[in-house]
This record gives C-alpha cells, structure tokens and sequence, in this order.
C-alpha cells in the first residue's frame, strides 16, 4: 500500500510546469465553475497576501459562477463557498494555483464523509501545478504518520521501525520535490511544510535544485528571503537582541543575560507539545541554573489570563516574557518561528549553539555545554 501511496505521489512529473509568468507580474485569472447545489450560494477568492475576498460571483439559477480579474503573481489562492458573509470557519474552502491558466471547476455535495466536512467535493482543471496542492495534503497526511510512530516507540526494534519510516518518508519527498523544481508550487511545500521541521542546510540546498525560473519568480524570492531570514538565526549567528514585557509588568533585554547560557523556549499555553516538554526542561534548569543557565519562555498567547495561568500551572520558575501577539510578535518574526515548540540555545557570547534540540537530545546538548 505504502509503495502505490508513493507512487500516486511521483507519477504526475512536473517538467515543464513553469510557463509564461515567470518574474512576478500580474497574471489575469478566469475561473468558471457549476455547482448543482449552490443556486444562491457565493464563491469568493481570497489571494495568497490578503485575507479578505478579492472577487466573488453568485451562483446563479443555472448553477453556474465566474470569477475573472487579475492578480499582482501567480500563486495559490483559496476559494470560499457559502452564503455572503460566511468565513473559514465553515471549512468549504478549495485551494487552487492561478498562473494565468483558465480553471474550470465542479462542485458536488457530499455528505457523511468523514474526511471532508465541508460536505461537498470540489473538482478542478486548471493549472498543470494543481496536484501539488493535493500531494501537499498527502505529503503531510504521510508525516503525521511518521511522527505518531516516532511519539510511540519504545523498544529498540519500533525505534528502528520508526526510524526507517522516516527515511523512507524522507526519500518521497525530496523525490517529489526534484521531480517539480520547474514549479513555482513547490515553493509552498518548502515554506510552508520542510521550513518548520528541517535543517537550514537541508532548505538551502533544496532551494538550490530548483531551476532559475521558480527561483527568479515572486513566489521563489519570497522563499530566497525566508531562507536569508533563517540563516540569520542559525547555528553560529549572534542571536539577535530583543526587548520584552515580564510578568510583573517589567522588560527583559536579551543583552542583559550576556555572559550565561540561555535557553530560548517559545510556546504556548494552548499548545500540547510545548507543555509535554516542560519536566524535561525544569529537569534541565534545575541541574544547570547554579552553573549559569538562564531559560526565557516567550509565549505566543494572546490572553494574558491563560498565559498566566499556564505558568502557575506548570509552576515554571524561569524568566517569562510575551508581547501577548501570538505569531504576530516581532521577535517571533526576527527569529523566523512558524511553529512551536522552538528553542535556540545561546552560549556566554550571544551566539547560537542550538537549534529545536527536545527530550534526551536537549538534556545531552546541555550537558555538554556545561562540562567544559
């Protein structure tokens, strides 16, 4: 099953994927579609940069809608079906690439499906990159997978099973990746899905392969600047000062802590792994606090109460900061965080030593950091 799984992945080929648009210029779109259910309903397109709609159509009493306008690059744009006025939180979304090519689309209901609660099925003919909207729900469908058996294992022979689903994992997808590096799709797998979860060297190396016209796109600048971003976060770079509020109501300044070991920890009252990871940290804190580690939790809450709350929880007795913005917070961003838990060790000079190092790593790392 796992060997046709892979090959549905890589049988589509994505040779010559990168047509026409090839350097950010506007791109016309024309999307046509009949739904069979929707007299009444609206379509609307929200594009990649801006979170409300940029163009809607109703259905009309011959089930059909079109959209047609343009947009600054090509990109993959999310529509919306509903009634006006209706959001994300209906989950009736469908993510399509628009890059000039025309998009036809057929929209079905279907109810009881417990994989699609949107309650309807949305077919589309469009662009030549469109699977990879697809292969990128599978690709991190696989990963799920993967990570659920690494959480799990326990004996010698699952870690070994594990293990070796990782590398299978692993294989698939940078396969997947070369066979499109003519798309400007595949930008978003690498941003979006390999940023969070793969080293710098990895990223930067797979950026590399793609070829100079997704490179020289909008969408492969944006992500040439993602990765100029990350690298200045990297293992060997000064770990950029910051200033934010306290508990108490003070400030802390990263400066200040120069001279002592600190161990940056985002994350997040609401978030599970974050706080699973917590007593392996408080035993780290209390073996090396006296030796000159200073642990700083930047959570990325948005309530004061909760954040507040999670601390006496956990009874957490190191520094905390927030600017209470969640991911909107500007160190967040200058440390390029898109998901949590992270952390980034810092030695005695201000330079990052580690990089999302959790469980026996961590503990191992720290050790020894402080043997020396």
């Amino acid at each position: 099953m796992k060997k046709i799984f892979i090959g549905m992945l890589l049988a589509a080929g994505f040779a010559a994927c990168s047509d026409g648009n090839k350097n950010g210029e506007q791109i016309a779109y024309d999307i046509q579609g009949n739904w069979d259910e929707g007299v009444g309903q609206w379509v609307r397109l929200v594009s990649d940069d801006f979170p409300q709609a940029v163009d809607s159509a109703k259905v009309g009493d011959d089930k059909l809608f079109h959209l047609q306008g343009e947009l600054d690059y090509a990109q993959k744009a999310t529509l919306l079906f509903g009634k006006q006025g209706s959001d994300y939180k209906e989950r009736r979304t469908k993510e399509i690439f628009l890059d000039g090519t025309p998009v036809t689309l057929t929209v079905k209901q279907e109810e009881g499906n417990p994989f699609n609660p949107s309650g309807i099925d949305v077919t589309v003919k469009g662009s030549p990159e469109q699977p990879l909207i697809d292969q990128q729900f599978s690709i991190e469908l696989m990963n799920m997978f993967v990570e659920l058996g690494e959480g799990t294992a326990k004996d010698e022979e699952a870690k070994a099973s594990s293990k070796k689903a990782r590398e299978d994992f692993n294989k698939t997808l940078f396969a997947l990746i070369d066979s499109a590096r003519n798309c400007r799709m595949i930008t978003y797998m690498i941003s979006d899905f390999m940023v969070p979860r793969y080293p710098i060297k990895t990223i930067d190396s797979l950026f590399n392969t793609l070829t100079d016209s997704v490179k020289q796109s909008h969408l492969g600048r944006n992500l040439a600047d993602k990765i100029a971003r990350l690298k200045a976060v990297n293992i060997g770079a000064k770990a950029p000062d910051f200033t934010l509020p306290t508990v108490d109501g003070g400030e802390l300044r990263l400066s200040d802590l120069r001279g002592k070991v600190v161990l940056l920890d985002f994350w997040a009252s609401w978030c599970a792994p974050c706080r699973g990871e917590l007593p392996n940290v408080k035993k780290i804190y209390e073996k090396h606090h006296a030796d000159g580690l200073e642990v700083v939790g930047i959570s990325l809450d948005n309530k004061r109460e909760n954040w507040l709350k999670a601390i006496e929880e956990e009874q957490l007795p190191w520094i905390q900061v927030s600017s209470l913005k969640t991911f909107d917070c500007d160190v967040a961003k200058t440390y390029s965080v898109q998901a949590i838990p992270r952390m980034f060790i810092i030695d005695r000079d201000g330079t990052i030593i580690g990089l999302d190092l959790r469980g026996e790593k961590l503990a191992q790392r720290m050790d020894e950091i402080f043997a020396k």
